[in-house]
């Protein structure tokens, strides 16, 4: 079949990222780069209207492709017309069972190669879940995005280098072949593209020991390109540990991520398997921004602008027959329930034992119980390799609390609903000072919610110039705006804060986080802070940033 009556009769869908090659220079070049035999079984995926399916159909030995558009289907057979060692499968590669197709094949292969203009919309995850499967994929011959190819083929101490360099270049050998074009398409794309081989390793030159955990660091690794190897992965391992790889693999103090070889991370991954330890830092928080509204389902409804600050707890996690929590002197305790929670959601038989540091003050407003469930999931996700995403283990903090989900990621966010909805502000806020003071009393959050009377107050200005205070660093203008719709009751509950407040508040400007009965002053001088430390001995005075 021609392009133009391609053209005529099929449109392109964007939803499939359909883009259908038409250039015979850059077929033939792709076909004639796999070398393949007639005892090459092929996959194919994405096939389209069958450009490279003919090609390949005449040189290999059988071609299975998977093709997820099925109005195509009809055009892809016709231009197949003659061949009948190929099967098209309907259905998406993603969830498809390919060790099942490939066994229901009568067809004797020597080898599996896979050749294919991939999707550009899903190439990583098809790469990856390739790779993971077990199968004996010798070769992949594929066309993907320019940019993305250069990143597989990238090289340590390279822009292009990343986590994906090393997640394919840990099972195979990347090479890129040739660019491609944009114009070599129908419709022609907004990117070039660019045709790679991976040679998958018979005996693997690096292996890891744990394989997840060698994954789960990759990601950590590279979090943030611009921050340093030991600034990304603070905040998932105990410094202790870093301190020691430091030392053990004579790394720099400054070096990044992107300036360790693959060998470098297997080595180090395989070192800290053998520690059999995980630590989190579990931070505290402050609220900029707490809106409060009407009662919804038995919860009040809140805007709930939160920023991490350098207070924390520290946890430490390790494999054990049971859920142990260590001096553990509270009853029905959030860290136990968050530990039983992922255990259970993963369908772990054995457990966890868990050390607590406990620096953030209980029933404060600083949401200490809900900072150290979410570092529950966070640990035990990284001690079992469970491998579990973000937005996983989001979905298992919400069960905990409100606040728990925010925790996760331990970034800006306004959070919504009852708090457990989190809207992530991407500004680079440079670290504000801060000096946090607690009377001895403490406040029940359920109570201060209860005495709460709702004031259809319009904030939108407030929560406007706040955001763009943040944005410019602006500490004049955020003072001036940010707000805590509970201070009110929670003055009205507890006596010695009520005192507490309006004293300071003669002097400084004064705001209550969260449900309170923490306060903290924003950006106080040396002076301030050390007068302050000096008066107010017996009760908590403590200096910190926010994160």
């Amino acid at each position: 079949m021609q392009n133009r009556k391609f053209k005529e009769l099929v449109v392109p869908k964007k939803r499939f990222g359909q883009n259908f090659l038409k250039d015979n220079n850059v077929i033939n070049n792709i076909i004639d780069s796999a070398h393949l035999t007639k005892d090459t079984l092929v996959i194919e995926i994405g096939p389209g209207l069958g450009a490279i399916t003919r090609g390949l159909c005449m040189d290999a030995g059988f071609v299975l492709a998977y093709e997820i558009d099925y109005s195509i289907i009809p055009f892809l057979n016709e231009n197949l017309n003659g061949f009948n060692n190929y099967k098209i499968i309907n259905q998406d590669i993603l969830k498809s069972n390919i060790i099942q197709d490939i066994n229901d094949l009568d067809f004797k292969y020597k080898e599996i190669y896979v050749v294919a203009n991939l999707p550009y919309y899903i190439t990583t995850p098809i790469i990856l879940n390739l790779l993971e499967l077990n199968i004996n994929i010798k070769k992949y011959i594929v066309m993907i995005q320019l940019e993305v190819a250069d990143r597989i083929c990238g090289k340590p101490k390279t822009k292009d280098y990343n986590n994906l360099s090393i997640l394919i270049g840990y099972k195979a050998k990347a090479t890129k072949l040739f660019n491609v074009n944009r114009t070599s398409f129908y419709p022609a794309p907004h990117v070039d593209s660019a045709v790679i081989e991976l040679e998958v390793y018979e005996n693997m030159p690096n292996k890891a020991i744990n394989e997840k955990l060698f994954y789960s660091f990759i990601r950590h690794s590279f979090e943030t390109r611009r921050k340093t190897l030991f600034n990304n992965l603070i905040n998932y391992y105990d410094k202790e540990l870093l301190d020691n790889i430091y030392t053990e693999f004579k790394l720099k103090p400054n070096i990044r991520a992107e300036e360790l070889s693959i060998k470098d991370f297997v080595d180090i991954t395989n070192y800290m398997e053998n520690c059999g330890k995980i630590t989190i830092y579990a931070h505290s928080k402050i609220n900029l921004i707490l809106e409060v509204f009407d009662e919804k389902d038995g919860y009040h409804m809140v805007n709930n602008l939160m920023i991490p600050i350098t207070l924390y707890d520290k946890l430490e996690f390790e494999i054990s027959d049971d859920i142990i929590l260590e001096d553990n002197k509270i009853e029905d305790n959030i860290i136990i329930k968050a530990a039983k929670l992922i255990l259970d959601d993963a369908s772990i038989k054995t457990g966890v034992k868990i050390k607590l540091e406990k620096n953030i003050p209980v029933s404060a407003g600083l949401a200490g119980g809900s900072t150290d469930a979410a570092a529950t999931l966070k640990g035990i996700n990284i001690l079992y390799n469970l491998n579990y995403s973000n937005e996983k283990l989001k979905e298992l903090a919400s069960k905990l609390g409100s606040d728990v989900p925010f925790f996760i990621d331990e970034k800006l966010a306004m959070c919504t609903n009852r708090g457990e909805i989190v809207n992530h502000i991407d500004i680079k806020v440079k670290p504000i000072r801060l000096l946090l003071i607690k009377p001895n009393s403490g406040l029940s959050t359920k109570e201060v919610y209860q005495n709460y009377k709702y004031e259809q107050i319009d904030h939108k200005q407030n929560v406007d110039l706040t955001i763009e205070a943040l944005k410019n660093n602006d500490l004049n203008l955020l003072e001036e705006n940010i707000f805590n719709d509970l201070t009110k009751p929670a003055l009205s509950l507890n006596k010695e804060l009520n005192l507490l407040y309006r004293k300071l508040n003669k002097i400084y400007n004064i705001h209550l986080s969260g449900s309170g009965p923490t306060m903290f002053i924003m950006n106080p001088k040396d002076k301030d802070i050390k007068k302050l430390k000096e008066t107010y001995k017996d009760i908590f005075v403590y200096e910190c940033y926010t994160k």
